[in-house]
């Protein structure tokens, strides 16, 4: 195995670098983007699910597209502008959007166990009314993600969170298919299976972006620790 001389990990850690620990902020925001991507797709099935789930005809079922759509109107439009303004007065910007995705990804794994786990119509409603609620995840995470990084750097996050969102607009959507399909014919609580199988993939999104550390550097405002350290600020509280 190649080691590295412990002088030139020293002499690099040494460096006055603009932002430590960005690599592993990277890949937690890449990874999260994935995940999130792919749970999202299983909003395509939302018509065909609820006409099998409850019996609605296509043309009812159809409603809970424009409910979404008010809904996600709605958080970006007024919720999410509301608590950024009321956030801004108590903390960092950058902090301030990390605990906006952190709680728009809750909301998405939230609203996905309601889904899954509905057996009455009004359950489920709330859960796709919930789920809409976390649509600001997406915009949230990538002003966190350009706050983390150098201006050199943006070119490469947006490349690499534009091949997460593809992969995940593709790949998943045969799985999801397949795992509706299954849960219909298993019946009872497993035919929800597309929605826990998206609860799943948001769970381990916000399990990552409670993994995002900001360094002091990003923190506009925040002084240098007296050591000459720069310790990251807390993710999660």
């Amino acid at each position: 195995m190649l080691r590295w001389p412990r002088s030139l990990i020293t002499t690099v850690a040494d460096q006055d670098l603009p932002l430590p620990g960005i690599s592993s902020n990277m890949i937690i925001v890449v990874t999260a983007f994935l995940l999130a991507s792919i749970g999202r797709q299983a909003l395509q099935l939302i018509i065909q699910y609820a006409s099998r789930r409850f019996g609605w005809t296509i043309a009812f079922a159809s409603f809970l597209i424009s409910f979404k759509g008010a809904v996600n109107l709605a958080a970006l439009l007024v919720v999410l502008p509301w608590l950024a303004t009321r956030l801004g007065r108590l903390m960092i910007p950058v902090l301030k959007d990390l605990r906006i995705t952190q709680g728009s990804a809750a909301l998405l794994a939230v609203g996905a166990v309601l889904m899954a786990a509905a057996a009455r119509p009004g359950v489920f409603i709330a859960g796709v009314g919930v789920l809409s609620l976390g649509s600001g995840f997406y915009s949230a995470l990538r002003s966190v993600a350009t706050a983390l990084v150098t201006p050199e750097q943006v070119g490469v996050l947006n490349t690499a969170v534009a091949m997460a969102q593809g992969v995940g607009d593709l790949v998943p959507g045969p799985v999801l298919v397949v795992a509706f399909r299954r849960g219909i014919v298993l019946g009872g609580v497993w035919t929800g299976l597309p929605y826990g199988v998206a609860a799943l993939l948001f769970m381990g999104a916000t399990c990552l972006v409670c993994g995002i550390r900001i360094p002091k550097q990003a923190a506009v405002g925040v002084p240098e620790a007296e050591d000459g350290v720069d310790e990251p600020l807390e993710s999660c509280a």
